[in-house]
C-alpha cells in the first residue's frame, strides 16, 4: 500500500462514527459559544461555526432535500452531534422557561395529568443549596415561587439508580427528558423546540409532593368506593329472590354474623334471606371470605354448622370439576347440598373481583373490600352473560339451559382448538384460532360457531374432528398447525406421520 492510499484510508477510519451517513448534524456553536440550529443561520451574522464536541470549524451545507446542516471541514469527531443536541435542549428550556410535566402515578393510578408549567427562572448546570447537599449538578434548574424542579436531558446517558436515590433522599423534584438522536436530526428549529418542551418522552425521577398525591389517591379511592357501593346496593336490590321464613332468617343472620358477612363491602346486609343455603335459592352473593370448610357436601348444613363453598369450572357442565382453590379461570361458585345435583349458579364474578381488588388495591372505606374494581367487572359480566339468567315465577333467577348449552359448546370448541396449536407464542395462537373460526371447516356446513350453537350431529362430528386433530398435534412428532387445521382427519393423519398427501385429491 502506497503512502497516499494509507493516508486516505486513515482519514476514512477517523471520520467514521456510529451515525455516519445517517444523521446530518444541524447544530453548531456560534462565536459566543451558544448552541444554534442550522435553521437560524440566516438570522445571525456569525460566519465561524464550531463543533461543540471538538471545537473544530464547521461548514454550513445543504442535504439532498435542501435541509441545512453543519459538517466538519476536516475529520469528523464522534461526539459533536450528541453534545450539541444536549446543549440545544438546555438552551430551549432556558429561553422558553416552560416545560410539559409527565403524568404522575401513585400505586398504578394517575393522580396528576400531564400539564405544562411556566417558571420564573431557569439556570443551566448550576448548583443550589439542595443539589449541593446531594452532590449533584442538574442540567436545568427551574424555579417557580418556592418550588424547584430539576430537569435532566438524556441523549446518550440516563439517570441511574444511584443518582435517582440521591434525588429522592434530598426531597427534590426531578424529571428526565429523553431525546431520540435520529428523530431530532430530521426536525427543523420549530419542530425541535416543541419536541424538547413537550413531545419527547419524559418520566418522573422523583416528586417532592408524593405525600400530597398519596392523600389525593386515598380520597379518590374512597369516593369511588362509596359511589360503587351505592351502585352495588342498587344491583343487589334488582336480584332479590324469594323470601325465607322468619325462623330461617334468624338462623342465617347468626351464620352471617359468625362469618362477618353482615357488613360485606361497605353497607349493612338488609336482606339476610338472600343467603338461604340451599341449592335452589342461592342467588347473587357478595362475600368477604371465599372458602368455607368442614362441611359435608352430601347433605344440607345443619343449624349452626359451617358450610362448604366449592369452586368449579363452568366449562364442564355435565360433570362439574370441583376445586377448593382460586387458580381456575372463568369460574362460578355454588353450595353443594346434594352430590348428585350440579351446584346452583349465581354471580360469583363480583365476589372474585372484590377479593382481587382487596389484594391489589388494598381495602376500601371501613376496612371492607374495595368494590370499585368489583363493580366494573360485575357490570361487564352482566353485559356479556346477562342473557343466561331468566326470571321465574317465584321471583328467583335461574339459568337458561339452552343458552348455557350454546356457551359450553362454543367454549369447548375453542379449548380444543387452543390445545391443538403447538406454539408458545400467544399472539400466534390467537391469530390462528381467529382465522380458523372465520372459515367453514371442510366436510361441514356453516361456520364453527354456528355449528357449536346448533348442537346435534354436526357439533358431534366437529368436536370429534378437533379431539383427534389435537391428539395428532400433541403426538411425538407434531406438525405445524397450519398443516393440520382445516384438513379432513385422514389427511391430517398422513401429515402428522410425515407422509405426502399429494396423492389425496378428495377433501373428505
Amino acid at each position: 500500500m502506497d503512502e497516499e492510499t494509507a493516508k486516505r484510508s486513515s482519514q476514512q477510519h477517523v471520520a467514521r462514527t456510529p451515525f455516519d451517513g445517517l444523521i446530518k448534524n444541524p447544530f453548531a456553536l456560534d462565536d459566543k459559544m451558544l448552541s444554534v440550529h442550522a435553521d437560524e443561520v440566516h438570522a445571525r451574522t456569525t460566519l465561524n461555526w464550531s463543533c461543540p464536541g471538538c471545537l473544530q470549524l464547521l461548514t454550513l451545507k445543504r442535504s439532498i432535500n435542501g435541509r441545512p446542516f453543519f459538517a466538519h471541514r476536516a475529520n469528523a469527531c464522534g461526539s459533536g452531534y450528541e453534545t450539541a443536541l444536549h446543549a440545544f435542549a438546555k438552551r430551549i428550556i432556558f429561553e422558553e422557561k416552560r416545560i410539559l410535566l409527565p403524568p404522575y402515578k401513585v400505586d398504578g393510578e394517575v393522580t396528576s395529568q400531564a400539564r405544562e408549567l411556566t417558571f420564573d427562572c431557569v439556570v443551566i448546570e448550576t448548583v443550589d443549596e439542595r443539589s449541593a447537599a446531594v452532590r449533584m449538578v442538574p442540567d436545568c434548574t427551574l424555579t417557580r415561587g418556592s418550588e424547584t424542579l430539576y430537569v435532566e436531558i438524556a441523549v446518550t446517558h440516563w439517570v441511574d439508580e444511584r443518582k435517582a436515590l440521591k434525588v429522592e433522599r434530598g426531597g427534590a423534584s426531578m424529571i428526565e427528558v429523553t431525546l431520540c438522536r435520529r428523530k431530532a436530526s430530521d426536525m427543523g428549529f420549530d419542530a425541535l423546540r416543541d419536541y424538547v418542551l413537550s413531545g419527547a418522552k419524559r418520566v418522573w425521577i422523583n416528586n417532592a409532593k408524593h405525600g400530597v398525591h398519596l392523600s389525593r389517591l386515598k380520597r379518590m379511592r374512597e369516593m369511588a368506593a362509596q359511589k360503587a357501593t351505592m351502585r352495588v346496593h342498587e344491583l343487589v336490590r334488582s336480584y332479590k329472590p324469594a323470601q325465607c321464613p322468619d325462623d330461617e332468617i334468624r338462623r342465617y343472620r347468626f351464620l352471617l354474623r359468625k362469618w362477618k358477612l353482615d357488613g360485606l363491602i361497605g353497607f349493612a346486609n338488609q336482606y339476610p334471606h338472600w343467603f338461604r343455603f340451599t341449592a335452589e335459592d342461592w342467588q347473587t352473593l357478595y362475600l368477604g371470605q371465599m372458602l368455607f370448610d368442614s362441611a359435608d357436601p352430601k347433605r344440607s348444613p345443619g343449624d349452626g354448622e359451617t358450610f362448604l363453598l366449592h369452586w368449579f369450572n363452568f366449562r364442564f357442565l355435565g360433570d362439574p370439576e370441583y376445586h377448593v382453590g382460586h387458580e381456575q379461570e372463568n369460574i362460578f361458585a355454588g353450595l353443594v347440598t346434594d352430590y348428585r345435583q350440579a351446584p346452583s349458579w349465581f354471580n360469583i364474578e363480583l365476589i372474585s373481583e372484590v377479593e382481587k381488588g382487596r389484594r391489589e388495591y388494598g381495602t376500601g372505606p371501613n376496612g371492607f373490600g374495595n368494590p370499585t374494581l368489583a363493580l366494573k367487572s360485575f357490570q361487564e359480566h352482566l353485559r356479556m352473560n346477562g342473557r343466561i339468567l331468566r326470571l321465574v315465577e317465584d321471583g328467583r333467577y335461574e339459568i337458561d339451559a339452552t343458552l348455557m348449552g350454546e356457551i359450553w359448546r362454543c367454549q369447548r370448541m375453542e379449548n380444543l382448538l387452543w390445545r391443538s396449536i403447538p406454539s408458545q407464542n400467544i399472539d400466534f395462537k390467537k391469530r390462528t384460532k381467529d382465522q380458523w373460526l372465520q372459515r367453514v371447516p371442510p366436510g361441514h356446513r356453516g361456520l364453527p360457531e354456528a355449528i357449536a350453537k346448533a348442537g346435534g350431529q354436526g357439533w358431534n362430528e366437529l368436536e370429534q374432528d378437533l379431539i383427534e386433530t389435537s391428539s395428532l398435534v400433541l403426538s411425538a412428532h407434531p406438525k405445524p398447525i397450519k398443516n393440520l387445521l382445516g384438513l379432513p382427519l385422514f389427511k391430517a393423519n398422513e401429515l402428522a406421520s410425515g407422509r405426502s398427501v399429494d396423492h389425496l385429491r378428495s377433501w373428505r
